[in-house]
């Protein structure tokens, strides 16, 4: 029968993809390609909450898309689709067409990797530089401050792992007009209002006057209305999808050589 994504808001949010699949595959005597839920397989429906769906989402950014899909079964399926990359969402979903038998044993490797980046050990820069990424600004100046007098070097680590609004300076004027007009005035402007004044002018000189009176002009209305939003993981994600259409550097190559 057609694969089809089973369920819906009566679903035990304990249900995954896999699940799903095995019972629409139907037909023929097998399940569909994607249905894993058996054996010694790892349950990473036991990692993954509403909670942290957003990191998945960031480990999974680079992946194929086969790889995605099969991970995106593992987890709650009302969760599933808030894991996949919103530019690879397509990818993604032709690979639910697929009907070809896969190794086990090849399977399990990769929830295995899954898992490891998911569960492992609390250390290391990459687990707390995506948590950075969530918090707001000033608490990332003060996580920083205190990392920094505790070890300088892992501080500078971490930093290096989670995206500041700042580093879009390191882009050059045409690269970052173009992240402008993926990302919008407004998430801008949001972003704009928390700087200090000389990485303010910075980007108003890089941007043209065309775009500062634009996002001023939003700045002042969100001070009046008491908007105190934040957008960098807007932008992040404008980035990301720019990056992968090779319209611009990725932002850790950016970081690496400066300028790009």
């Amino acid at each position: 029968g057609d694969i089809t994504l089973a369920g819906g808001d009566d679903m035990p949010a304990e249900t995954t993809m896999s699940g799903a699949l095995a019972i629409a595959g139907g037909g023929g005597g097998g399940q569909s390609v994607l249905s894993f839920d058996s054996g010694d397989n790892v349950p990473l429906d036991k990692y993954v909450t509403k909670d942290n769906v957003d990191d998945l989402m960031l480990i999974l950014h680079d992946e194929p898309a086969d790889v995605i899909a099969r991970v995106v079964q593992r987890i709650p399926q009302k969760l599933a689709f808030t894991a996949i990359p919103k530019y690879k969402m397509k990818e993604v979903l032709e690979q639910f067409l697929k009907r070809e038998f896969e190794e086990p044993e090849k399977i399990k490797t990769l929830l295995d990797r899954i898992k490891d980046k998911m569960a492992g050990s609390f250390g290391g820069e990459q687990r707390l530089g995506n948590l950075m990424q969530i918090m707001d600004k000033k608490s990332q100046e003060r996580t920083l401050a205190f990392l920094r007098e505790k070890d300088a070097a892992f501080a500078a680590a971490v930093e290096t792992r989670y995206f500041k609004f700042e580093d879009l300076l390191r882009y050059d004027e045409m690269a970052l007009r173009r992240i402008f007009r993926k990302a919008g005035a407004e998430p801008f402007a949001r972003c704009l209002k928390n700087c200090d004044a000389p990485t303010l002018e910075a980007f108003h000189e890089m941007l043209g006057p065309a775009i500062k009176d634009l996002v001023t002009a939003r700045m002042q209305n969100m001070l009046l209305t008491g908007d105190t939003n934040d957008s960098e993981l807007t932008i992040l994600a404008a980035v990301q999808a720019l990056a992968a259409k090779g319209l611009i550097l990725p932002l850790a190559d950016v970081k690496q050589a400066g300028k790009a």
